[in-house]
């Protein structure tokens, strides 16, 4: 069975976003798939949970530079 495209592409932001805050030093994971969040991390004293959305259209900013755009809110 395959994936659809979207999914596939949701799937690869998870795994970036998890993979660089890795990279940042951060004990970072992949959550189950079917709960409310995608990425945890574990920063001793607390849990953070992080829902992350992917998009198919490329975003530049200034003269032709990728960048990834991040909204931060608390959860209830």
């Amino acid at each position: 069975m395959s994936l659809s495209k979207e999914l596939q592409i949701g799937k690869a932001g998870e795994h970036l976003v998890c993979f660089d805050l890795i990279r940042q030093g951060f004990n970072a994971f992949l959550a189950d798939q079917g709960l409310p969040y995608d990425v945890l991390i574990d920063k001793g004293e607390r849990i953070y949970r992080i829902q992350v959305k992917t998009c198919t259209k490329k975003s530049t900013y200034g003269k032709n530079k990728d960048v990834y755009r991040f909204s931060l809110r608390s959860a209830k």
